[in-house]
């Protein structure tokens, strides 16, 4: 009996809230990226740029 009401809770009530909590995040990470897209990548492509013209020169001191 026990068996039976574990595996009933489990099948119509932890799946089915699991599932939903991934098509909710699947959601969320779209627009979360969309964001990322839009307002940080014309930032760290614009300091590529800025930074591209930088030269290192390293000497050795006696």
């Amino acid at each position: 009996f026990l068996f039976a009401c574990i595996s009933f809770c489990h099948i119509w009530a932890v799946v089915p809230c699991i599932k939903s909590c991934v098509i909710e995040s699947q959601c969320l990470s779209r627009i979360y990226s969309l964001c990322i897209q839009t307002f940080c990548d014309p930032f760290f492509e614009a300091l590529g740029k800025v930074f591209s013209s930088v030269r290192v020169a390293l000497r050795k001191e006696a």
